[in-house]
């Protein structure tokens, strides 16, 4: 996967092998890129996977093509050759350049799906005038009930475009993320081919178990600075657009509610700002679980025969339950926010209502209350965001150190950094060890050895190869000399 891709392998175009297998899929599947507007929006370029999946088990010819804009070798090019561009975080400036267009496209949509959804309550407002004028004994003029039939019909067709819109708002934002963690994946993966990763972690020993952690936990969550900036460009809109319509309704009985969800949401910020920070602790800790499971898989015969499989085993358990009490704290810090959250819509319009009634004095009619609830349902939204932000800018910071520093991207302001000056990790210096009981010893050895720095230890059988790994390792006693 080096950034020079050669040619797509015939098993990655299902479509070709298709057609010239026809009893192993059908012959006519077609991409995205190929499907008319009409099987686009309604997803009926999917509906011969589905038939083939009654008949029998679906198989990799039975998969439409990608499109070429989402298949995963010709993102991950253009990623490459950005990341070796961009000298300052090349991972999401790289990855915002790769898809500013789509994710300028998916902006404008939120946008609008959140002034869609602020049409809602009015148009049900005209439905319940409507419903209330006929309760009344007075008879309604033409127009009244041409209105109030236009209200009735708008209403139902803005369910049924609401229903349509939300499915190809979501299936785009979905396939959008997808491409830019598959290619974000890869680019790690082709940085590890190139030999250019190293461990994510500062006392790390090596990268075999953090790779997998990388790949499945870090790379997506790197990306979720991308939607944070979004939210914050649409919160402005959302925010003022909510109290201005539901002002409109209830005018100044909407500040109490406003205090209220104010208050929730500054505990559901402390909450979750610790839940982020427990996930960064949480990682690290699993590195140290899975590296030190690797250790004793890959040294499991030293370990039987230095009768050291009980004592390592005691450090895994102990690297595990390191793992499981900040796993435990995150559920904890997660789950308080939901329990807050679960209430709030609730309360909060029992304070509006209840304070609108009390400061005018008006009877409560559905016209006003069913609007009501769901205008604060749409101001809780936003204001919604901001706890949720800090936490995904928590993990995001977590994600992206640790998948930059994998990836082996460091200070820009100080691209070629020195090697800091390596420190011994053993000296000895004249030394004699011996064993209490016995004639054997290992005399006059004067050895150094750095931090990271490989030996290799020769013999024959009986000869003291054993022994000296234990003088290494303060178990053979020491007769005399100098030993750190």
């Amino acid at each position: 996967l080096a950034a020079k891709m050669p040619m797509i392998p015939r098993w990655a175009m299902p479509c070709a092998r298709a057609a010239k297998e026809p009893e192993m899929g059908y012959a006519n599947c077609k991409s995205c890129d190929e499907a008319s507007w009409f099987s686009y929006l309604t997803f009926r370029w999917i509906n011969p996977s589905v038939e083939a999946g009654i008949q029998r088990q679906v198989s990799l010819p039975d998969v439409p093509p990608l499109a070429a804009s989402e298949e995963t070798v010709t993102n991950l090019q253009r990623l490459m050759l950005l990341l070796e561009e961009t000298r300052k975080d090349p991972l999401i400036w790289a990855t915002m350049r790769c898809y500013w267009k789509q994710l300028l496209a998916i902006e404008t949509m939120n946008i609008l799906t959140y002034l869609l959804h602020l049409l809602s309550p009015f148009i049900m407002q005209r439905v319940l005038i409507f419903q209330e004028a006929q309760q009344q004994e007075t008879s309604l003029s033409e127009s009244e009930v041409i209105q109030g039939f236009l209200a009735v019909g708008a209403l139902v067709l803005y369910g049924v475009f609401n229903i349509f819109w939300s499915n190809q708002l979501g299936l785009f934002k979905q396939r959008v993320q997808l491409r830019m963690s598959n290619a974000l994946k890869a680019a790690v993966v082709a940085r590890g081919v190139e030999g250019k990763t190293r461990a994510p972690g500062e006392n790390q020993a090596g990268s075999d178990a953090a790779i997998y952690n990388v790949i499945s936990y870090d790379v997506t969550g790197s990306l979720a600075i991308i939607w944070i900036i979004l939210g914050l460009w649409a919160f402005p809109i959302q925010l003022s657009a909510a109290l201005t319509a539901l002002f409109s309704q209830v005018e100044g009985a909407v500040i109490p509610g406003l205090i209220t969800i104010l208050c929730f949401k500054s505990l559901d910020l402390f909450l979750l700002y610790w839940d982020g920070v427990y996930r960064d602790r949480l990682f690290f800790a699993k590195d140290e679980r899975l590296e030190r499971c690797s250790e004793g898989f890959m040294r499991i015969r030293t370990l039987q025969m230095l009768a050291w499989v009980k004592p390592f085993e005691k450090k895994i358990l102990e690297a595990r339950d390191k793992e499981l009490n900040r796993q435990w704290a995150r559920l904890w810090l997660k789950k308080m926010p939901a329990a807050l959250d679960y209430g709030l819509t609730a309360l909060v319009t029992l304070i509006t209502l209840g304070y609108y009634v009390h400061s005018t004095g008006e009877t409560l009619k559905a016209s006003v209350a069913l609007p009501v609830i769901q205008l604060i349902r749409q101001l809780i939204g936003p204001l919604g965001q901001f706890p949720m932000w800090v936490n995904e800018y928590k993990v995001w910071r977590s994600c992206y150190d640790r998948t930059s520093r994998f990836m082996g991207f460091g200070d820009s302001s100080n691209p070629s950094p020195q090697a800091p000056p390596k420190e011994l990790a053993l000296a000895l210096e004249n030394c004699i060890f011996a064993w209490p009981e016995g004639n054997f010893q290992l005399g006059e050895l004067t050895l150094e050895l750095e931090l990271g720095e490989h030996m290799v230890i020769v013999g024959e059988a009986a000869q003291g190869k054993t022994s000296l790994l234990l003088a290494f390792l303060g178990e053979m006693p020491l007769k005399s000399g100098s030993f750190c």
